[in-house]
């Protein structure tokens, strides 16, 4: 039965519709004296993104480098293009076209078809490139390209055998593990006593929380697995388009290539970068190089109270991990990931201290690390502050019914700790 639970699953996600990597492209090679971001306005209904531009960083210093702004389907008469955002830019732009994702030239749109719709101090076409210059008072030039003919882009392809494969492999082995978790309990429970398998069936009633804690870390690791299995991090720099590090523009740390950002939707993602994970390295030097506690950061605005103002986390457990590896980003990541098994473990706990149900709790377990509190705070120091907060809670339903002087002052003694470590956690404010 676990088999087949698991083949259905397996089939029904590797053939569930899914978005695909963008099919088409307008790629444009260009140098500009500043950085700043160049837009991609669509002349049709649909969009990427809802707000009917795509938007890319562009690298300053004149260097030549290509730039490839995603297309939808649909058709397309011409195509508006804002080159930079920025004041008194001078920008050379050649090779506009349209390629498909294999670079596959579409159609090539010659210097001669692209004309200025605002105003701007200098604008020079030759039979190879365009070169402008922006002015003060309009920093957004708005570029159109006419594009002759209208170009219909339609995406017809396929995922590969190896792609589906690939699916259907890690969809089946999830799936499967889980199915045979599941069937087993139901067996034990509902099953004649000669279909119950001895082994698992006995063991997973007569250790619940060991299972809840098993599928909470299941679920991490689902929920986070570009972290776990493909080298990312939460501290990547490409996280936000304004975390300057070493340099003032994207790629903003040497050796880095990638100059794609997400969009963060709003999001504060570069908390991390900009107070936490500095933090964390001053920290660490003042405890393992000076041998001194961090009460005072040097490095900010020229001097400011470091362990006193609530978002130091000096006194937080897990940031251990952290201070003894001088703020490794490893180490930042692990911290991440514990913090969120800390969170998916205690609320599926509750669950099942409060209603002593097997299945609730791991269900609960489960769907915990994929709240979309997750998706938005990604990587903001609120994170760790929500994850310590189910260990409250729990610690009070476990005073609640625990039994004897030694396991109250036991689980007295876990919420002084649960309690410290919240407000130690980063964000006392949240």
């Amino acid at each position: 039965m676990a088999g087949l639970l698991g083949l259905v699953a397996a089939i029904a996600f590797t053939y569930w519709p899914r978005a695909q990597q963008p099919a088409f492209y307008f790629a444009i090679t260009m140098r500009s004296d500043l950085p700043g971001f160049a837009r991609l306005y669509y002349d049709t209904p649909s969009t990427l993104d809802g707000s009917g531009f795509v938007r890319l960083p562009i690298q300053g210093g004149n260097a030549e480098v290509t730039y490839k702004f995603p297309l939808t389907d649909g058709r397309y008469a011409n195509l508006r293009f804002e080159p930079t955002d920025q004041s008194h830019n001078t920008l050379v732009l050649s090779r506009a076209r349209i390629v498909d994702r294999g670079d596959t030239l579409l159609r090539a749109i010659p210097p001669h078809q692209i004309t200025a719709s605002s105003e701007l101090d200098q604008f020079r076409v030759s039979e190879t490139q365009v070169t402008l210059t922006t002015s003060a008072a309009r920093d957004h030039p708005l570029l159109i390209m006419e594009l002759g003919d209208p170009v219909i882009l339609r995406n017809a392809a396929e995922a590969s055998v190896r792609t589906l494969l690939r699916r259907f492999v890690v969809a089946f082995v999830i799936s499967f593990t889980v199915a045979c978790l599941m069937v087993s309990l139901l067996l034990s429970k509902v099953g004649p006593a000669r279909w119950r398998p001895r082994g698992v069936a006995n063991w997973i009633p007569a250790h619940p929380s060991q299972v809840v804690w098993a599928t909470a870390a299941l679920s991490v690791i689902l929920s986070c697995y570009p972290i776990v299995f493909f080298g990312k991090s939460f501290l990547s720099p490409n996280n936000h388009s304004h975390t300057f590090l070493l340099y003032g523009e994207m790629p903003t740390v040497p050796g880095a290539t990638q100059a794609t950002t997400d969009d963060e939707k709003g999001a504060d993602l570069g908390a991390a970068l900009w107070y936490s994970w500095p933090t964390s390295v001053v920290e660490s030097r003042s405890l393992l190089k000076d041998f001194e506690l961090p009460l005072w950061n040097r490095y900010d605005s020229c001097g400011v109270p470091l362990l006193g103002q609530g978002q130091s986390m000096f006194g937080d457990p897990l940031h251990l991990l952290v201070l003894l590896t001088n703020g490794s980003v490893g180490w930042w990541d692990l911290k991440y990931l514990l913090a969120k098994l800390l969170f998916a473990a205690c609320v599926g706990l509750c669950v099942l201290q409060l209603t002593r149900h097997l299945p609730a709790a791991i269900i609960t377990a489960a769907s915990a690390a994929f709240i979309g509190f997750f998706s938005y705070r990604y990587n903001h120091p609120a994170f760790f502050s929500l994850c310590y907060a189910p260990a409250i809670f729990l610690c009070w339903v476990k005073l609640k019914d625990s039994a004897g002087h030694r396991k109250t002052a036991a689980w007295l003694a876990a919420l002084v700790l649960a309690n410290w470590c919240l407000i130690n956690s980063g964000t006392v404010k949240d």
